[in-house]
């Protein structure tokens, strides 16, 4: 056995102070509910924020795809879909903070 106590010449008395709803684990499990359904007082902002913020960083890998593709070098369409997923990639963890705050 690894990490275990045998208790083989007595008897083991104990007194449950708490039990069920009681307990200090009950007790954690219901405020990280409460915690999680709560509604912070800042993310009406944030939802508005994400509201515009992520259609505008689709907008703008969407005018770097064809900016690249029209007027970029050969070959232009790699360069292009290169371009915009760089947009992508650094625009987009920004508009994941600002949607899961939690």
């Amino acid at each position: 056995m690894v990490g275990d106590t045998v208790n083989g010449t007595g008897a083991l008395v104990f007194r449950a102070t708490a039990v069920g709803r009681d307990t200090v684990l009950a007790q954690i499990i219901r405020m990280v509910e409460e915690a999680q359904g709560a509604k912070l007082p800042i993310q009406d902002l944030v939802n508005c924020i994400t509201l515009w913020f992520v259609p505008a960083v689709m907008g703008v890998a969407t005018m770097t795809f064809l900016t690249w593709l029209l007027v970029g070098s050969n070959p232009a369409l790699s360069f292009a879909l290169v371009a915009a997923v760089v947009v992508l990639i650094i625009m987009c963890p920004r508009a994941m903070g600002f949607a899961a705050p939690m």
